[in-house]
C-alpha cells in the first residue's frame, strides 16, 4: 500500500509539474507578460482554477489503483 501511494505522488507532482511549466510558456507567448508574471499567473491558474480537476484526477487515479489491486489480488484457477 505505501508503494501505491507514493507511485500516485509521483504521478500527482509530475502533472502538475508539466501542466504549470505549460502555464507558464502560455501565459509568456500570449502577452506582454515577465517571467515573474508568468508564473505567478500560472500557479494561480493550476491551483485556484484547476481545483475540481485536481480533486477528480486524484480520486480517479486512488480508484482505479484499489480496482487493480483488488482485481490482481484474485487468486486465478485454471
Amino acid at each position: 500500500m505505501k508503494r501505491i501511494i507514493k507511485t500516485n505522488l509521483i504521478n500527482i507532482w509530475v502533472v502538475f509539474t508539466i501542466v504549470y511549466i505549460y502555464s507558464i510558456i502560455r501565459a509568456i507567448n500570449e502577452g506582454d507578460f515577465n517571467i515573474l508574471q508568468g508564473m505567478l499567473s500560472a500557479l494561480i491558474l493550476v491551483i485556484l482554477y484547476g481545483v475540481l480537476f485536481w480533486i477528480f484526477f486524484i480520486v480517479i487515479l486512488f480508484i482505479t489503483d484499489l480496482l487493480l489491486i483488488y482485481q490482481s489480488s484474485k487468486e486465478k484457477y485454471i
